[in-house]
């Protein structure tokens, strides 16, 4: 009997906390099924809403503390959870519509008058655990500081992360209590992630490191192509998903204009009838020709989707072949083990992965630059002339691409070259010089054949046309750049103020967008110079970061908040591998300062639990909150217009905003009169009168909102 009884207690406990367990992973489920099919979560077209992503993170929260509960892993389970949902209600306290507006706080009124004000539960409850934990463990935090950091560097980091914290805004008192708020929820969420690095279990650190290392052995030479895989595949997703297989910026809906017209072997387009039916705010009529006004190197590459039929998958397999240049470039500077570091953090980073899905020009760009640099690496171990040769051509690609970018960047590989070894730098940049002469005169040939300079591009005659001449050019002065765009270019003119603004708001961005972490992308980097540890290798993308700063500076516009800091994305792999150089010396330092293997390891595990948030996080809120539906791009058009009914038509489409004939602009064929369906802005009884006289054959319709801000409907023109 007292056998019975002693025994009875345990079981108990074990069916109590067999209970709690499945009460918290039922309650787990059912809020997640419940976020995702309840239709008051969702938006007016159906799409997820972010409020339901939250309310089915708090349920995952809920499954993983149950699975975990009442084991060694439970505070883990708590920590991780707590930091998951801190990200997910701090970010719903930024304002960042689905148009191109810098992003902001809410004000502290705005929160505290509204329902916004219960995402500050999130940070409330992070800060009572950090204030608890921190004053517990005061004495070994302190240690740990003074052994990685000064005063002094302490603070020029704090400096560094006060000038990211928030988009500079010109009202003051606002400006100041975003950085109070953004403070706040940066330093908690900091300390939020680190809570979870250290709630790992003591005794489970040696295994966990032990398979880690494992499993790197096993996938060292499969690992850049298993990373490559899921670029591509996440990208692939991410285009398709969130933003339909479509472009969603003027410039990409421009750019896939030009590539149907180059898969059709044209360099122009003859002048529709009507021309101003068929214009967008990036096309020109010199009156003869009409035609896109990119450079030309993207809308080629973009050309062999067109012929494919999916076009849409470019800019992912470009992603993936940069996964794989990087780890061979990084392997060859510096060891495997950092490519491998470098290439993990690359498929964490929803700057990539976002960039990487769109039809923009910048997946390309970096893909030229480390094509260029990957085969100067090459040059200096054998066959120079060749692989020289083959440098010189990726950087006259960029040429092509970007024109700046392709300067800019050989400037910088050129100077490293000469500082690292110049006698035997001589012959990989000779050949490199061949090799970008003979590709790049296709950027001259090209101009010529639009506007009768090869020293002219199409981009400033379309420029000059339609804003004034010399509008958009580098320079300085009143007179440079006055486009009107006070949300995004706040000062007329372009001058030094400029200057720090454009800075300012590209650095906020990357550091944001990164990686996403909760704390700001730049810390290891930032640490890495702090600690004056950068070595020859590091001076080759701290020397390309500093050109791309410096020489987009004459340049009046920062260029927006679009994807990111789009014109500082050559930015990327060198951040990158720095932040990876930055987390190789910490755990090196701790080491030589006599830190335990086991806080090492939580080095990594900070780093891994911070990406993984922003994968649950960070990215699903960009894709809800921003990307879906971005500035009004859509297939809703696309669904009407595919119906059997409108084969062989002319369809006008009535604008209410410039998004409107965007989306059927995509639809047409670069000839018109091959296509199925020919659609052009309604710009009433003549124009329409106009156009049908060319296509008489055809039945002309009119495509209009049912009623202000409606969805599309089309009725026969009268």
């Amino acid at each position: 009997m007292l056998e019975i009884l002693t025994v009875l207690p345990d079981n108990i406990s074990r069916l109590v906390n067999q209970a709690v367990k499945l009460v918290l992973i039922g309650v787990g489920i059912v809020t997640v099924a419940v976020a995702l099919y309840l239709p008051e979560l969702r938006q007016a077209d159906g799409w997820l809403g972010y409020n339901a992503w939250a309310m089915a993170l708090a349920g995952v929260a809920l499954v993983l503390i149950g699975l975990l509960y009442s084991t060694v892993w439970q505070r883990f389970s708590l920590a991780f959870s707590l930091a998951m949902l801190g990200q997910t209600t701090a970010l719903a306290l930024i304002f960042s519509p689905s148009y191109n507006i810098l992003e902001h706080y809410y004000t502290w009124h705005s929160v505290l008058a509204s329902g916004r004000l219960l995402f500050l539960i999130g940070p409330a409850a992070q800060s009572s655990v950090v204030v608890y934990l921190g004053w517990r463990y005061r004495l070994s935090i302190l240690h740990a500081v003074r052994k990685t950091l000064g005063v002094a560097q302490i603070s020029i980091a704090g400096a560094v992360v006060l000038f990211g914290l928030a988009n500079i805004s010109f009202d003051v008192s606002r400006y100041l209590g975003e950085l109070v708020l953004a403070g706040w929820i940066v330093t908690v969420n900091a300390a939020g992630i680190a809570i979870v690095a250290f709630s790992i279990p003591r005794d489970s650190l040696p295994g966990l490191q032990e398979k880690a290392c494992l499993l790197f052995r096993r996938l060292d030479r499969r690992l850049p192509w298993i990373v490559a895989a899921w670029v591509l595949t996440a990208s692939s997703i991410l285009s398709l998903l969130v933003l339909d297989g479509l472009p969603h910026i003027s410039d990409a809906v421009s750019y896939l204009h030009q590539a149907k017209y180059f898969a059709a072997g044209l360099l122009y387009l003859p002048v529709p009838p009507d021309a101003l039916a068929f214009d967008y705010e990036k096309f020109h009529n010199d009156g003869s020709r009409f035609w896109s006004y990119g450079f030309p190197g993207w809308p080629a590459a973009l050309s062999l989707g067109v012929l494919a039929g999916i076009p849409w998958i470019v800019n992912p397999l470009l992603a993936a072949g940069t996964i794989i240049l990087t780890h061979f470039t990084v392997s060859k500077l510096y060891n495997r083990r950092l490519a491998h570091l470098v290439v993990l953090l690359l498929a964490v980073s929803p700057w990539f992965l976002v960039m990487s899905a769109t039809f923009m020009a910048h997946a390309l760009t970096a893909a030229w630059a480390i094509a260029a640099l990957a085969a100067i690496i090459k040059a200096r171990e054998s066959m120079p002339l060749l692989w020289g040769t083959l440098a010189g051509a990726s950087l006259a690609g960029l040429l092509l691409t970007r024109p700046l970018e392709g300067v800019l960047i050989g400037c910088a590989i050129g100077i490293w070259l000469l500082v690292k070894d110049r006698r035997r730098a001589i012959l990989p940049l000779l050949s490199l010089a061949v090799g970008g002469i003979v590709v790049g005169q296709l950027f001259f040939a090209y101009n010529n054949a639009l506007t009768g300079s090869p020293f002219l591009t199409p981009h400033q005659v379309m420029t000059d046309a339609r804003y004034y001449p010399g509008a958009d050019r580098l320079g300085f002065g009143s007179d440079v750049g006055a486009y009107g765009w006070r949300h995004l270019d706040p000062l007329s003119g372009h001058g030094p103020i400029d200057v720090v603004l454009n800075i300012q708001m590209n650095y906020y961005m990357s550091n944001f967008e990164l990686f996403g972490w909760a704390f700001g992308s730049m810390s290891f980097v930032a640490l890495l110079l702090l600690w004056r540890k950068a070595g020859i290798n590091d001076a080759l993308f701290l020397l390309i970061i500093g050109v791309v700063v410096v020489g987009h500076t004459p340049f009046w516009f920062s260029g927006g908040p679009d994807i990111g800091a789009r014109y500082w994305y050559q930015l990327l792999i060198p951040l990158t591998v720095l932040t990876a150089r930055g987390m190789m010396e910490l755990q090196s330092r701790w080491a030589r300062t006599g830190g335990s293997s086991a806080g090492a390891t939580r080095i990594w595990i900070f780093v891994a639990s911070a990406s993984l948030i922003a994968l649950l996080v960070f990215l699903p809120w960009r894709s809800i909150v921003k990307y879906h539906n971005y500035l009004g791009l859509n297939t809703e058009i696309a669904e009407l217009v595919y119906s059997p009914t409108f084969d062989n038509s002319v369809i006008f489409v009535a604008e209410e905003g410039p998004e409107d004939y965007a989306r059927a602009l995509l639809l047409n064929s670069p000839i018109l009169e091959s296509g199925r369906v020919i659609l052009a802005r309604d710009l009433g009884f003549e124009s329409r009168a106009v156009i049908m006289q060319e296509y008489p054959d055809r039945k002309p319709w009119i495509a209009r909102h049912a009623f202000p801000g409606g969805p599309f409907e089309i009725v026969e023109a009268q």
